[in-house]
C-alpha cells in the first residue's frame, strides 16, 4: 500500500489549503477540522515520517499538531 493512500480520507484534503500553513498563525480551524478526522494519526505519522526519514520541513498542521507540538514530541521521543 502506498503511503499516501489514507490521505484520500483525510477531511484536510477537503478544505481550503491556505489555512493549513496560515500566515495568521492561526491554528484553530486546522486542528477543529482535524479533531473529526478518521486518519488523524496516520497524518500525524507521515509528517513525523517526512521530517525524520526524508528531511522534509513540514509547515503548519499535521494530525492536530502544530510544527512546534510535532518538534517538541520529537524531541522528548528522542530522550
Amino acid at each position: 500500500m502506498s503511503r499516501y493512500a489514507w490521505m484520500g480520507a483525510a477531511l484536510g484534503a477537503q478544505s481550503d489549503p491556505d489555512q493549513w500553513t496560515s500566515a495568521s498563525g492561526s491554528q484553530t480551524v486546522p486542528k477543529r477540522i482535524c479533531q473529526r478526522c478518521p486518519v488523524q494519526p496516520d497524518c500525524a505519522a507521515h509528517a513525523a515520517a517526512l521530517q525524520a526519514y526524508d528531511g522534509i520541513a513540514v509547515a503548519g498542521v499535521w494530525g492536530a499538531l502544530s510544527k512546534k507540538q510535532r518538534d517538541d514530541r520529537r524531541m522528548r521521543e528522542a530522550a
